[in-house]
């Protein structure tokens, strides 16, 4: 399916630069190197929505996203609980855990979800919890990206998207930013596989072929995740 640009939300708010070049910096896996082509065609079949296509929390739709997308690998799946992520959508946006609360923010940092997580976990049911480590990737390096997605399951990425890369009908996400396009938002998008110069992306819970160009003249911040997992206390 593709997806229904006509229901999208933006969430991803501006990073800062100071702040990402202080944190850890991806290292490429220089012993076993990225395949050429991995396209995972049984991973994240159906990528988590997380209400975003209302809601501006596309952050936690693509942490989700990542986390599952790990898991599969690992031989199993998290069940689907929205609440859970708008919980800690909404503990980071210091606002209520209701949709209309949530739907009056203008989203997240992704690096302070990624340190929220980093130092309190994420309880994913009544006895798991998950934990991460993470660190940023060389956003001018499409390499540096695929060896994230080969790694770690994926990578959680931070795009600006404009008005015409959210046009009802589109089928894929190709070429460099039009002449003149006018700014849509900012949005968090995950790549879980990839064939030849097209990544396959979980954006607005579908699927969407990305091409390289796309995401070099797009991309703002880019994350590598590694998790693990922990028993609550």
């Amino acid at each position: 399916m593709s997806v229904d640009f006509n229901n999208v939300a933006f969430g991803r708010r501006p990073h800062d630069a100071a702040r990402v070049a202080a944190a850890p910096q991806h290292r490429m896996s220089a012993e076993a190197p990225a395949p050429v082509d991995l396209p995972r065609p049984g991973i994240l079949t159906q990528p988590s929505l997380v209400q975003n296509n209302v809601l501006p929390t596309c952050s936690v739709a693509g942490l989700i996203n990542h986390l599952r997308a790990w898991a599969q690998l690992q031989g199993f799946d998290l069940p689907e609980n929205d609440q859970l992520l708008l919980d800690l959508y909404a503990s980071l946006a210091g606002c209520a855990t209701t949709p209309a609360a949530i739907a009056a923010t203008d989203g997240l940092v992704l690096l302070d979800l990624l340190e929220h997580i980093q130092a309190n976990g994420f309880r994913i049911d009544s006895q798991n919890v998950v934990e991460l480590t993470f660190a940023a990737i060389d956003i001018s390096n499409i390499e540096a990206i695929r060896d994230a997605v080969y790694r770690d399951a994926g990578a959680y990425l931070g795009v600006t998207l404009y008005v015409d890369d959210v046009q009802p009908g589109l089928a894929a996400w190709a070429g460099a930013v039009p002449s003149g396009a006018a700014v849509a938002g900012g949005h968090c998008i995950m790549p879980k596989g990839y064939a030849g110069q097209t990544f396959d992306v979980a954006t607005w819970g579908e699927l969407m072929p990305t091409d390289d160009e796309f995401l070099l003249a797009r991309l703002d911040e880019g994350w590598s995740i590694q998790w693990k997992m922990a028993v609550a206390s």
